[in-house]
């Protein structure tokens, strides 16, 4: 029997029309760009300008000092989610959406020229971190491919730039022992982090870390601990820090124990982060 091409056609249509079996592009919603876990982390930017603040002896009730902590946490807000969008785009194959780029690239340069109205000690800090964030994660530089990148820039430069954020505003000299304190408590951290991302790293045939580091990251953040307490004994910061760096520490080894096998379970513990971030942030501000 001879099927007719409008038979034919009646017979496909089910099967043109399967939605399933057409591949959509996956669009980015501005939920994907800042998750929860990234609005927990932006409290630990105005916390490092407010300890350099602190150190350098400048005034918190200076209306510049308040601005550069809301502009600090603005800019790291927007890098946030301009390394959000680019993860999406190369790691998970979300289509590109040019307006949200260009926003995402936009905004940052927009808090830099607010940080430079306010001083031009401060754009090139702001013009820093925006520099390297983007070297971090924008193609086709993405430095983030390397594993070494993360301890540079998390673990060195941008807790760095932070700080001095906030000592410019102070005449005090913040001592070389209180920065390498930092440094050593962002780079331990920046290590046990990209540790926790071995399989994503090689899933994405990105450089792995060596498993030899590890040992260096235990080392870098008991030095950073360590250095918090001296601090605190040498009355550098509040005495009230003894309590938040004992919380620390605990949830250092809570993050360092074999039990936590990815980054998502440490991630869980960045709300707690943030709220001793806040109280920090009071605390400096009281006892100033």
């Amino acid at each position: 029997m001879v099927t007719s091409p409008v038979e034919t056609l009646s017979a496909d249509l089910p099967q043109l029309l399967d939605v399933e079996a057409l591949v959509l592009p996956r669009l980015i919603t501005l939920g994907q760009i800042l998750p929860l876990h990234r609005v927990f982390v932006i409290m630990k930017t105005p916390l490092l300008v407010a300890v350099g603040l602190y150190l350098a002896g400048g005034p918190f009730r200076l209306p510049s000092a308040i601005w550069t902590m809301v502009l600090a946490a603005l800019l790291w807000t927007t890098l946030y989610a301009l390394n959000e969008y680019t993860d999406l785009v190369q790691e998970e194959g979300y289509a590109k959406s040019p307006v949200l780029l260009v926003g995402l690239l936009g905004a940052p340069v927009l808090c830099c020229a607010l940080a430079g109205i306010v001083s031009q000690n401060l754009l090139p800090l702001f013009v820093g971190m925006m520099l390297g964030q983007m070297a971090y994660c924008v193609p086709p530089i993405r430095l983030k491919r390397f594993w070494w990148a993360g301890l540079i820039f998390s673990g060195m430069v941008n807790p760095l730039l932070r700080v001095q954020c906030g000592a410019i505003w102070g005449l005090a000299a913040i001592s070389p022992v209180v920065y390498a304190t930092i440094v050593c408590l962002h780079l331990g951290s920046a290590i046990r982090t990209r540790m926790l991302q071995r399989e994503r790293d090689r899933r994405l045939s990105y450089r792995v870390v060596p498993q030899a580091v590890w040992i260096f990251s235990i080392i870098s953040v008991g030095a950073g601990m360590a250095g918090m307490y001296w601090m605190c004994a040498l009355s550098i910061l509040p005495p009230a820090f003894y309590l938040f760096v004992t919380l620390g520490a605990a949830f250092t080894l809570y993050a360092w124990s074999g039990r936590i096998t990815n980054i998502r379970q440490v991630r869980r513990g960045w709300a707690w982060f943030s709220l001793l971030a806040i109280l920090a942030l009071i605390v400096l501000i009281k006892f100033h």
